[in-house]
């Protein structure tokens, strides 16, 4: 996953890159890259393992208007026309760029179950840290909804990061690429019989 994030980011003209350890919002393992344009733009590349259905993945996303989707097997790309063009004409066997995404799949009900828990329980990390009054407020009701979740926010891993993210802007993507090292912690909470 690591060298097809490299590959297709190698192709962009990018004056900042802010890498992604994971997925957080979705049960699939994933790896990615956030590329900030030297005209400010966004482009965001991602990478999962081979057997990935991308049309499961890709339903989250905005795809339209000024934003262009580029796939591979296994990897897209979301961005302006003109960055997804530049990896389409370079990475062998990558679609044309298009303003549509792919029909959806069906999603198993195991992963659709471990991708509602890993929006709670990461949507609630991030609220750790950007709404602590909120987040001692409800604190109750997510250890209700997802039992255990109150020892997983203690985790040294978990706690080291939200440490690190005090005071950073939650909608700068170096807020995105640091809380992205919390989702290994957070998908095997989810996969358990307690999440």
């Amino acid at each position: 996953m690591t060298q097809d994030v490299e590959t297709v980011a190698s192709e962009l003209d990018c004056a900042s890159y802010y890498p992604l350890m994971d997925d957080i919002y979705g049960a699939t393992e994933m790896r990615g890259e956030i590329c900030v344009t030297t005209s400010g733009d966004f482009v965001n590349v991602r990478a999962f393992p081979p057997g990935t259905n991308l049309s499961v993945v890709l339903e989250n996303w905005v795809i339209g208007g000024d934003i262009y989707l580029v796939t591979g097997s296994e990897w897209f790309v979301v961005g302006p026309r003109d960055q997804v063009e530049s990896v389409h004409e370079v990475v062998v066997d990558s679609s044309p760029p298009t303003s549509e995404k792919p029909p959806p799949a069906a999603e198993t009900t195991e992963n659709a179950r471990v991708t509602d828990c890993m929006q709670l329980v990461s949507s609630a990390v991030a609220m750790s840290i950007t709404d602590r009054d909120i987040f001692d407020e409800s604190l109750p009701q997510l250890e209700y909804t997802a039992p255990g979740f109150s020892e997983l926010i203690e985790r040294p891993s978990i706690r080291d990061v939200t440490e690190k993210l005090v005071g950073v802007d939650p909608s700068s993507p170096g807020f995105a690429s640091q809380l992205s090292v919390i989702g290994p912690d957070v998908r095997e909470f989810c996969r358990s019989a307690g999440g």
